[in-house]
Parts: C-alpha cells; sequence; structure tokens
C-alpha cells in the first residue's frame, strides 16, 4: 500500500507540473501532516518583482484532494482549496536557491462518517509556510516547506520555470 502511494506521488509530481510562462506556473504538490496526506496542484501568478528579479511576490491558488487516518479517520473525500500570497527571496543565497515565505486562506470541506450516514462539514482558517526551494535543472525547481495552520505538515512540491 505503501509503495503503491509512493509510486502514485512520483508519478504526480513528474507529468503535472509544468509553466504556462514565465509569469504564470503550475505546479504539483504533496504533503504529509499529522492526520493524513494529500496531493495538489496550484497556479501562481507573479504580482511584483524587485531587485532584478531577488524578491518576486506571488499569488497562488491552489486545490488538494487527500484522506485523513487517526483520529479523524471519519473524514471522507476531504477537498480544501487555498488562496495566499508568497514571497521568494534569493537575496543571500543567489538565483539557484531561495527561501519561500507564504500566507493565505484555506476553504476545506469533507464528508463525516457518523451512525446517520455522511454529515457534509467544512473547516476554515488562516495558513502560513516557510520553506526552501532549488532549482535542480535550467527550468526544473524543487521546493519543501512547512506549512502552518488547520492542516499542518510538510509539503513537497515540483515546477517548471521558463
Amino acid at each position: 500500500m505503501r509503495n503503491k502511494t509512493l509510486v502514485m506521488f512520483f508519478s504526480f509530481i513528474c507529468f503535472c507540473s509544468f509553466a504556462v510562462a514565465q509569469n504564470y506556473t503550475v505546479n504539483s504538490s504533496y504533503q504529509l501532516g499529522k492526520y493524513g496526506e494529500y496531493y495538489g496542484i496550484a497556479g501562481s501568478h507573479w504580482i511584483k518583482t524587485w531587485n532584478n528579479e531577488k524578491v518576486i511576490l506571488r499569488g497562488t491558488v491552489g486545490l488538494f484532494a487527500g484522506y485523513h487516518w487517526g483520529e479523524r479517520a471519519t473524514m471522507r473525500d476531504f477537498k480544501r482549496i487555498e488562496l495566499s500570497i508568497e514571497s521568494r527571496n534569493t537575496m543571500v543565497t543567489g538565483k539557484d536557491y531561495f527561501n519561500i515565505i507564504g500566507g493565505g486562506y484555506s476553504f476545506a470541506s469533507y464528508n463525516q462518517s457518523t451512525s446517520n450516514g455522511l454529515k457534509p462539514s467544512d473547516n476554515n482558517g488562516l495558513l502560513f509556510s516557510f520553506g526552501f526551494g532549488t532549482k535542480i535543472s535550467s527550468p526544473a525547481v524543487v521546493m519543501a516547506r512547512y506549512i502552518w495552520g488547520l492542516e499542518r505538515g510538510i509539503r513537497l512540491g515540483m515546477e517548471f520555470d521558463f
């Protein structure tokens, strides 16, 4: 079961990550949290850049889906939409390495199993993130970040930035 999940994860990351143009990107990601794992896709748009693209401010919209375990195993059909703003900063580390600081709001919905069937519920709230990224080859970028919020955990992602 675990190997099948890893194969699906790497296939999803490799085949779903692409960039539309330099100012628009689409990336895929995988998040492992305390209560579950989530797969997602996000799109971002450059809002503003400073200092010869060493600081990039982006607006991001993401869609995540996944499943829960442990205390939250009764939650089914989990879906989350995230709206956020992130800053990529390369001032200290150079253009190939950057840090990511972000904040936003998460809209989550799921069906919870009860004795009477499924009950629709939601769980909305703020989220914050901090992480690092690097270019592994000319257009390919990998990122790892920690997400604070309702569904906190480690998020790994990949995008191609042309």
